[in-house]
């Protein structure tokens, strides 16, 4: 599963370089579509042995019951979305997973950090990707656990993209679902 999947790369990438089935999932709706117009225009009648395919919708909600990689490409996510997909993967992700992230905030919890890399073909020269492997179920709802993202300041900043991402904590401590304390951007 790729979590803000944009114009499908990183999918095609984990489907034509690993055979892997792949789903994209983005918000933008222009994107999605760009992304299924580049599936059938380069990629369909390749005879891949695996499926490919893009949704539009919340990248919170993506599907995680079968999900053995996620790759989160959202570097641009907001500290509250990239809080709550943090918690679905947390809660819904098989245990033994791998996660492939940019900002490497998940919390030890229930995930073991396998490595950081310096990746030069993104944004920013740079940019790290961490690689994650869940190791234990979370026991909780998800959505309880929405219900507790919480920030210092008020809850009309943590709302908008633009506030600074380090103060995003899950309220119960025994529930550390990402490690805010290098939350820097």
């Amino acid at each position: 599963v790729v979590i803000g999947s944009n114009l499908g790369w990183c999918a095609f990438f984990g489907a034509i370089g690993y055979k892997v089935n792949t789903l994209g999932v983005d918000l933008s709706p222009m994107l999605t579509s760009m992304a299924k117009s580049i599936y059938h225009k380069e990629v369909r009648g390749r005879n891949l042995p695996v499926n490919i395919d893009f949704t539009q919708g919340d990248p919170c909600m993506a599907p995680l019951d079968n999900a053995g990689i996620v790759y989160i490409d959202g570097i641009t996510f907001h500290k509250k979305m990239r809080a709550k997909v943090y918690v679905r993967l947390a809660c819904d992700l098989p245990v033994g997973s791998l996660v492939v992230d940019h900002s490497g905030f998940l919390s030890t919890t229930f995930f073991n950090q396998h490595f950081k890399k310096v990746d030069y073909i993104n944004w920013r020269d740079d940019e790290e990707i961490t690689v994650y492997q869940k190791t234990r179920k979370c026991k909780f709802d998800p959505q309880s656990l929405y219900n507790r993202v919480s920030a210092t300041k008020s809850r009309e900043m943590l709302e908008t993209d633009t506030d600074s991402p380090n103060d995003v904590v899950i309220e119960d401590s025994a529930v550390q679902v990402a490690d805010t304390s290098q939350w820097t951007y």
